[in-house]
């Protein structure tokens, strides 16, 4: 081999090496504690304050969490959920009946992180969803 083109591939060899570092950020995920608010729809002025620990592993995403109600906390459990293209479609089954709901929310900002979008659930409530990453580890 020619003594130029061992050179050229000597320099080139730490540029390649480098492209293939898997060490960079982490692809944008909703893995994380969020916390935010569901309004009501028929009164907007309402407010519940909810919180999600989600953990995405590709696609799937899987977690728990509770909100707020004036006279008690309802936890729940994301038992199906997917993130796919900055949509978060999450099926959750709470602690109290009626026991299913769904959350569907846009992954708005990624620095640190919004979803906003719709939930409804337990008893015919829904609401509009906004919440923010607030720890990228799952407590």
């Amino acid at each position: 081999m020619p003594r130029r083109l061992l050179v050229v591939l000597a320099l080139l060899a730490p540029l390649a090496l480098a492209a293939c570092d898997a060490s960079g950020p982490d692809p944008v995920g909703i893995t994380g504690t969020w916390e935010g608010v569901i309004k009501d729809m028929n009164d907007p002025s309402v407010e519940y304050p909810v919180t999600f620990r989600l953990t995405d592993t590709g696609t799937r995403v899987t977690g728990s969490g509770e909100y707020a109600l004036p006279a008690e906390r309802v936890e729940f459990t994301v038992v199906d959920g997917s993130f796919f293209q900055s949509t978060a479609t999450l099926d959750l089954r709470f602690a109290l009946p009626p026991f299913t709901g769904t959350v569907v929310a846009t992954l708005t900002e990624t620095d640190p992180g919004r979803l906003q979008g719709t939930f409804s659930g337990r008893g015919g409530g829904n609401g509009v969803l906004d919440i923010e990453l607030v720890a990228r580890r799952v407590s």
